[in-house]
């Protein structure tokens, strides 16, 4: 074998004359994933102490009840779940058989035979597995035409940002096809319509706002009459409303009223228990990993001494929950005549000095010195604030906390902004930090605060250490 191969990676590779079906791939990493865990949880346990092991393979079909239970939860829709509610799903699913294994072995007095330990550990680790798993094979995947369904656009209404989202998320499941601005002809589709539904027989057709405006203005039975076309033609037929294009709403769901159909946008902030949940699931991160994090603090505070003079901790002021006053800690990062340093560099450079009123941002920091620079790449010096999670200032998770100089650039998300407490981390952070555009991290500060549920906070907290680990958009 040349030496060139050797380091290849192996990959899964499909026949060019065959499809692969989306949802059987999924539902087999499920199976992989929980097998895999299981098994080995199973034979580390054994390797301390031997097993029945005939008794854990006779066990291990019961498992693959669980990928199943998630797809009758929603987890291999065409159209993907938002990643918070796919984690749902998933996560209650394996939760679920692996309650209902334990619950067999105490109704037949079986439980004895079996190690608690390996049992427990193998649900704990598919948790992790499942999602995990199958993220890889989206990332993989994602791009190949099979993967995704054809999306036609029926309206004149332009929206490119529509478009943008599908070609960055392939992983959604949607592609665009075909934007077509005429409907009905003699009570018929338009004959290039007619002609896509039969190159994309799969297809999905989403209604533009304005297509509906103008149907409703014609009158119920006019929209009715076109609903009515489509269902003929397309077997999933979008409708698009207004409102959902300036502020998309996660939590939405239909609910019948009668003779209407009313959508149902839930705000999970308004609800403290949840809100206390939320809390618990701060203090209980920090307990956990406080044997770890107060080491590492001891270790950058030194090398922080050793590098540059200076304490090796400082604070800014930032606006917190109800408008407060609040004072972030974190490590510095910079050399103790920081102020200097920037006002001498902007003096000399008109381009940065646009960068700076622009983002508040340097991307090449002259202020940063070298421990700090590494500090900033793995948001190592925003650990202290932890202490301020503690004292219930922030939260792990949040919309990032802002300067009195950026209320201006927030406008009416604002008001948004107050209701909750910012956090360490957020959707901003996992979703391309510094790399995105101011606007851009606005709309997803008002996302977050939108849409915000407990699984949002688990799912943002599980992609922040992949996200800090490739140090990307980090400056």
């Amino acid at each position: 074998m040349p030496a060139a191969d050797k380091h290849k990676q192996p990959v899964l590779r499909f026949p060019a004359s065959w499809q692969p079906n989306r949802t059987a791939l999924l539902l087999l990493s499920d199976c992989l994933a929980i097998l895999s865990s299981y098994w080995l949880l199973i034979l580390l346990r054994h390797a301390a102490s031997p097993l029945p092991l005939d008794l854990y393979l006779n066990l291990s079909p019961a498992l693959l009840l669980a990928p199943f239970l998630g797809q009758a939860l929603g987890s291999c829709q065409r159209i993907a779940l938002p990643p918070p509610r796919e984690l749902k799903a998933v996560s209650l699913a394996t939760t679920l058989t692996f309650m209902g294994i334990m619950i067999i072995m105490f109704a037949t007095r079986s439980g004895e035979e079996f190690s608690r330990i390996g049992i427990f550990g193998a649900w704990l680790l598919s948790l992790i597995t499942v999602p995990a798993a199958r993220s890889l094979l989206r990332r993989r995947y994602c791009r190949r035409s099979w993967w995704s369904s054809p999306l036609v656009l029926l309206g004149a209404e332009n929206i490119d940002d529509l478009r943008t989202s599908l070609e960055k998320h392939p992983e959604r499941g949607l592609r665009f096809a075909a934007q077509f601005d005429a409907t009905l002809v003699n009570g018929r589709l338009h004959p290039q319509l007619t002609a896509i539904t039969r190159q994309h027989p799969d297809a999905f057709i989403l209604l533009l706002p304005d297509i509906l405006a103008f149907h409703r203005a014609s009158g119920v039975q006019c929209l009715n009459v076109l609903l009515a076309e489509l269902a003929r033609h397309f077997r999933n037929v979008l409708l698009l409303p207004g409102f959902i294009t300036d502020n998309p709403f996660l939590w939405l769901a239909p609910r019948d009223l009668g003779n209407s159909t009313v959508l149902l946008v839930r705000h999970n902030l308004h609800d403290r228990h949840l809100l206390r949940l939320k809390r618990i699931l701060d203090l209980s991160l920090i307990a956990l990993s406080a044997c770890l994090v107060l080491p590492l603090w001891i270790i950058i505070a030194l090398a922080i001494m050793l590098d540059s003079p200076g304490p090796p901790l400082f604070f800014q002021e930032r606006i917190g929950r109800n408008n407060s006053c609040l004072r972030i800690f974190k490590f510095r990062t910079m050399a103790p005549n920081a102020d200097a340093i920037l006002q001498e560099a902007l003096a000399g450079d008109s381009e940065l000095c646009r960068e700076w009123e622009h983002n508040h941002k340097l991307k090449h920091d002259p202020r940063v010195t070298r421990v700090g620079a590494i500090l900033r790449k793995f948001s190592l010096d925003e650990l202290p604030q932890l202490w301020n999670v503690l004292r219930g200032e922030m939260s792990l998770v949040g919309p990032r906390p802002i300067v009195a100089e950026e209320i201006e650039k927030y406008g009416p998300v604002f008001e948004e902004y107050l209701r909750v407490r910012p956090g360490m981390t957020g959707f901003w952070q996992v979703s391309g930090r510094s790399d995105t555009s101011y606007e851009e991290r606005v709309r997803l500060d008002q996302y977050y605060i939108s849409n915000w549920s407990v699984w949002f906070d688990i799912w943002i907290l599980a992609k922040t250490l992949p996200t800090i680990l490739r140090g990307r958009g980090a400056y």
